[in-house]
């Protein structure tokens, strides 16, 4: 199938939908991640929270039963013009048939863990966050295949907002407890999902009549991806709580030091799932492709890097400086900001592989992966607790990167489309962010204003090195459609 040439007003509406759900987000995702989850944290203690982590990643593993890979199929099919009202009316069926389903496995597999009475009721409300949250991203992933980036952009950030204001209400009326935390979350993304889903039923394209049989058969491939790629990327706290013997207390450590680079990686998501769309509707033209790649590249993961680069020079003040216990963070965090920088590219170059239909290859790829990861976690865990587990997820990150980037660039041929001398100009920036890092610390200033200067330094040196343009940013700037 033949499709047009990119034109400026499609990479236009991405980067503005990307603007806008960026900008809102630095206003509130910050306050959630690292004012609200640190308070708690602190006030229901370092250990309590460390379970409530490892049961949130526990049902993570799981939540692909929830899921079954429908959020990227609705997506794609929408961006394609193969699925309109009744594709998505019947995801919405098939996603609380299986949401009721995964609770039944949470709980089922809490009880075979060994968990007591109260942890696997605890599992089962922690399983809801999940379910909610998946309503809630299917709905936004609809928005993004009718290209509607700036609606999508517009709504991302109004689950957190509605939890931040829920639980300061809750904070000040008489504390907080960790179940009044969660039932938080779960209002949050219901009542975003309901507004969103009604809006689609009404702009939705009418389509024939489609199955639960259907969509099922459609995603299943997708499903398998999903869970293998959750599994190597959220076992670790699993792991941590099960193999070490102050298991809670140090996946409450490794939860305070891997909330910095999973904010950076939401970051990175946001645009991320933006791209699925432009890739399916594009994967045919690799010249269109690379610069849709481009965009991911200068736009998601540079700052990643950047903002990883931050965190290990400056864990050291950061992690005492928010968390009561933070000292025993500062090498955790300092490990995993290397994950946070391979984790940017991989979902940069995954993005495109799924958008594509490689799944075959991302399986693989993950799967391997993901066995490396548990190997590493068995042998390190119980001897370094959270830092063992934190090199585990620094080599499967980096491995899955290098595997979905030499799939996309050298195999697909997306270098043969590569301007060298741009690609020149980003290595140039990394070369002096790097060595800033390594002297910004001699400084005779406060670490505060030391940690102002390098991000200053950091983001001048990428228009200063043409890594990114003010011709890249001109969709935000003028701000027209």
């Amino acid at each position: 199938m033949a499709h047009k040439r990119i034109n400026n007003g499609t990479l236009h509406s991405l980067t503005k939908g990307f603007a806008i759900a960026l900008f809102i987000s630095f206003l509130i995702k910050p306050i959630w991640t690292l004012v609200i989850e640190p308070i708690v944290q602190n006030i229901v203690s370092s250990e309590t929270y460390g379970l409530f982590f490892a049961l949130l990643n526990l049902t993570f593993l799981l939540r692909v039963i929830a899921e079954l890979g429908t959020n990227t199929v609705i997506s794609r099919n929408i961006a394609s013009g193969m699925s309109g009202k009744s594709w998505f009316l019947a995801t919405l069926q098939l996603r609380l048939l299986t949401g009721l389903i995964y609770l039944f496995v949470v709980g089922l597999l809490a009880w075979s863990l060994g968990y007591s009475q109260e942890q696997i009721g605890l599992a089962l409300l922690t399983a809801l966050i999940h379910v909610s949250s998946l309503f809630f991203l299917l709905a936004k992933s609809a928005l993004e295949g009718l290209q509607k980036y700036s609606h999508s952009g517009l709504i991302s950030p109004i689950p957190r907002l509605i939890m931040i204001i829920l639980t300061i209400f809750l904070i000040l009326l008489n504390g907080i407890s960790i179940i009044s935390f969660i039932a938080i979350q779960v209002i949050g993304f219901t009542l975003a999902s309901f507004a969103i889903i009604i809006y689609l039923i009404r702009r939705l394209p009418t389509d024939s009549k489609t199955s639960l049989y259907t969509v099922l058969k459609t995603s299943l491939p997708y499903a398998l991806l999903g869970f293998i790629m959750t599994l190597y990327t959220r076992i670790d706290a699993v792991m941590l709580e099960r193999l070490h013997p102050n298991g809670p207390l140090e996946t409450g450590w490794y939860a305070g030091a891997y909330r910095f680079i999973d904010a950076m990686w939401m970051y990175v998501h946001t645009g991320a799932v933006m791209l699925i769309a432009g890739f399916a509707r594009y994967q045919n033209d690799l010249r269109e492709i690379t610069k849709l790649m481009r965009w991911g590249v200068r736009f998601l993961a540079l700052p990643v890097i950047a903002g990883n680069v931050t965190l290990l020079v400056f864990a050291n003040h950061l992690m005492p400086a928010i968390y009561v216990d933070g000292q025993n963070m500062v090498p955790i965090a300092q490990i995993l900001s290397f994950a946070g920088i391979s984790g940017a590219m991989g979902y940069v170059y995954s993005t495109y592989l799924t958008a594509t239909g490689q799944t075959k290859f991302l399986n693989f790829f993950a799967l391997g992966t993901f066995m490396i990861n548990i190997i590493l976690n068995w042998i390190l865990i119980p001897r370094f607790g959270a830092s063992g587990a934190a090199i585990s997820t620094v080599v499967a990150q980096t491995i899955f990167a290098s595997l979905c980037g030499f799939k996309a660039i050298i195999i697909d041929g997306i270098y043969k489309h590569i301007d060298i001398v741009d690609e020149l100009r980003v290595i140039t920036w990394l070369v002096l962010i790097v060595s800033a890092s390594l002297l910004v610390n001699l400084l005779p200033f406060g670490w505060i204003f030391n940690l102002i200067t390098f991000v200053l330094f950091a983001l001048l040196t990428l228009f200063l090195t043409r890594s990114v343009t003010l011709k890249d940013l001109r969709p935000i700037i003028r701000f027209r459609t």
